[in-house]
This record gives structure tokens, sequence and C-alpha cells, in this order.
């Protein structure tokens, strides 16, 4: 089992949205529904949260958590109700009523099992979209914090402590 974990850290990001054209390219998402979608400080994608919501909702067991901690969805399971949808707390997760499937970030699972990270991060020119095990980017964050805070700047981290142990965890600079 892996340990993997997405920092995204605000400061970095410029809105240049390489990321989302990296995620549209690696999933073959030609129609207007993102996996991710960035809008100014805002990231909108899957948390891969410690208890989803749209798992515990989801009756046909389409959605579930793996191993890794990684939320996946099983095709074959889905029964359309789009009930994920609303259950999300993020806004993670759109609708393709064309081919009746929710759509949502995986951590392109597929790239994963090959030993690569996710399109997102590995297209993030600014280092803003960390991917990682938890571990090394725990230590990251801390030192990124550490600098930031050198330069008279706050950061908090949400995803993490508080009950919450999310696989994404956003580093949000206060000024």
């Amino acid at each position: 089992m892996m340990d993997y974990v997405l920092l995204v850290d605000s400061a970095l990001c410029i809105n240049c949205q390489a990321c989302t054209i990296a995620c549209r390219q690696a999933g073959n998402t030609n129609y207007s529904l993102p996996r991710l979608k960035v809008d100014g400080s805002r990231h909108y994608s899957c948390h891969h949260c410690e208890q989803p919501a749209c798992c515990a909702v989801c009756s046909g067991g389409a959605l579930i958590k793996n191993k890794d901690g990684i939320v996946l969805w099983e095709r074959d399971n889905c029964l359309g109700c789009k009930l994920c949808v609303a259950a999300c707390p993020h806004e993670a997760i759109n609708y393709n009523s064309l081919f009746n499937e929710p759509v949502k970030c995986t951590f392109c699972w597929e790239r994963l099992q090959q030993g690569e990270e996710p399109a997102c991060s590995s297209a993030c020119t600014t280092g803003a979209r960390r991917f990682g095990k938890k571990e090394d980017i725990l230590a990251h964050l801390s030192n990124r914090q550490k600098e930031l805070a050198s330069r008279g700047i706050k950061a908090v981290v949400e995803g993490l402590g508080d009950g919450q142990d999310d696989k994404v965890l956003f580093l949000k600079a206060l000024g």
C-alpha cells in the first residue's frame, strides 16, 4: 500500500491551466466536464477523502476507495443515480449525461500503476502541484511553511488534521 498525497500550493499557482489541460489529455476527455477545474485560487478535484461521502451514498458500489486510499469508479456497478455528485462536499464530481457516467479525478490511476505521477502535477510548471509519498510531501510542506513564514507570510494547510486526512492538501498563503 502506497500512501500518496497531492499538495496544492496556492502561493505558487499562477492559474495557467497547464494542470487542467494535462488532465483532459490524460483522461481523453473531449467533452466539457473536467476531472479537475482551477478557478483562481479554488481547485476543484476529488480529495480522495478519508471517509468519502460519495462512496457512502453509492448504492451500486460503483465508487470505491482502493487499498491506496484512492477513490475510483467501477463502470459496471454504476446505476446512474447521480447521488455521488450531490454528496461530494468539494464539488469534485461532474456527471456526463451523454455517456451516463460520473467524471472525477482518479489521481490518473492508470499512470500510477505504471510508476508515473498524475498528469496535473507532472505538467505543473511552477511546482504548485506536488504529488508523492505522504511522508515526502509532509516534509516539503513543513519546509515550505517555514520559507513562507521567514518572508512574513502566514500559511495554513487544509485537508490535514481536525479529523481530516484527505489525499489532497491545500497550502493557502494568507499574506
